[in-house]
């Protein structure tokens, strides 16, 4: 707390106090030596009496009577004593005054004693917190100048224990980019990566660095939730890949294998970590249902599909769910398709991973929707599921994942969803693997 902050007003404050009892001071005075000059004027002594005056009888008038006299001199004496009586009256009534003007002219001369008094005891006991505090202030000033030195050695410090910090934003980008050349975003990390030693060596430093910068908890800082969210779902992905290459005798993926276990810590704390990365919640989606926890997983897909509705792979996955159900929902499954194929927006490497795939299939998605319908209606929907082949090669063609996207038309030709193609549509089918 800032003590000058709450002195100084105060402190301020005394200097005008003082002034102003100063001025009732003065002011006093002068009501002192004035008061009372009205009221001795007012006691001036009067005049003499002028002798009454006589008035000498008319030729024509007779004298007054004794009778007469008499009354008229008790009149007289009567008049003279109201007014004594009067002039002592006013004579007390001056007194008064004069008394009353005195005692005001001290009470008014007290007040500004006080004023004063006040005053200069504001001044001088916020003077004593003032030093008091200044004391205070230079008994800590050596610590004070001391604590740069110690923060830069802790700084130092901790740099020589986690260099990575001294840069932590160029540390996050290799980091990711590191991850990403190891399973690049623009494959299917299910079937299309195929991880050297050298690359799971690279996947294992990048997870010991990441251990390294736990401790700092650099998710909590909306600088870093972002990139360290990504490294979290690089992670996933990275144990994800391994566990798909370690199946059971019957083909699936061993749900309580450590490879997958990992990966889903890692996917969670991706999620957690920045709850507006719809890859990561995708990817939640993705690595669930290589478990056949399907609940899960579309929980994820649709998690993502909140966060961005053109997310490609949670279309692609809800999709998949649709019509791999018991009873499957082939009609929305060929709605999502619809959305991906139309997306307005494309991310680098998403056409690459997800175009050719869309068009093979909702082509799928035709054809065994066509099986369920009635001969007349069967046609449209065979053309339909033709077309997508078609552009799905022209696709797959642009963006240079020919091989792979006929192995699977091959594999779906012969023992999959394309096989009633295979019989009106021979010829074209033939073409496009060639």
């Amino acid at each position: 707390m800032d003590c000058k902050r709450v002195i100084w007003p105060t402190y301020a404050a005394a200097a005008p106090m003082l002034l102003v009892g100063i001025v009732i001071l003065g002011w006093s005075a002068l009501f002192i030596f004035r008061v009372g000059a009205p009221a001795a004027q007012a006691a001036q002594p009067k005049a003499a009496q002028s002798p009454p005056v006589r008035v000498a009888p008319g030729p024509a008038s007779s004298a007054p009577s004794p009778a007469d006299m008499e009354t008229l001199r008790k009149l007289a004496a009567e008049v003279d004593l109201k007014s004594a009586d009067l002039k002592a009256q006013l004579d007390y009534n001056a007194r008064n005054a004069e008394n009353l003007g005195r005692l005001l002219a001290f009470l008014t001369f007290a007040t500004s004693l006080f004023v004063i008094a006040l005053g200069a005891n504001s001044y001088f006991g916020f003077r004593q917190i003032l030093q008091s505090a200044k004391d205070d202030l230079n008994l800590a000033h050596k610590g004070v100048e001391d604590m740069p030195k110690k923060i830069d050695a802790m700084k130092a410090e901790i740099y020589a224990a986690y260099p990575l910090l001294q840069n932590v934003d160029a540390a996050l980008r290799e980091l990711v980019t590191t991850l990403r050349d190891v399973l690049p975003v623009d494959v299917n990390w299910r079937e299309d990566v195929r991880l050297t030693e050298a690359d799971r060596q690279r996947g294992l430093n990048a997870e010991l660095t990441v251990a390294g910068l736990e401790v700092f908890q650099l998710g909590r800082f909306e600088r870093y939730r972002r990139s360290a969210s990504e490294i979290y779902q690089g992670l996933a992905l990275f144990y994800g890949n391994q566990a798909v290459r370690r199946t059971t005798p019957g083909g699936a993926v061993d749900g309580d294998a450590p490879e997958i276990q990992r990966a889903l810590l890692y996917i969670d704390k991706a999620c957690r970590t920045d709850e507006r990365n719809a890859a990561a919640f995708r990817d939640f989606g993705a690595l669930h249902a290589v478990r056949q926890d399907f609940a899960n997983a579309k929980r994820g897909y649709e998690a993502s599909l909140a966060i961005d509705p053109e997310e490609p792979g949670a279309l692609f996955g809800v999709a998949y769910i649709q019509a791999s159900a018991a009873n499957p929902e082939l009609s929305e499954a060929i709605e999502r398709m619809n959305a991906l194929i139309q997306k307005g927006r494309w991310e680098p490497g998403q056409k690459k991973k997800y175009l050719a795939e869309a068009y093979t299939n909702r082509a799928c998605y035709h054809a065994r929707l066509a099986i369920t319908l009635a001969p007349a209606d069967r046609d449209a929907h065979n053309l339909e599921a033709m077309s997508d082949l078609e552009e799905g090669c022209r696709a797959a063609r642009e963006h240079h994942v020919l091989p792979g996207w006929q192995r699977r038309v091959e594999n779906e030709r012969t023992a999959g969803d394309l096989a009633p193609l295979d019989v009106a549509f021979k010829a074209r089918i033939d073409a496009l693997l060639q």
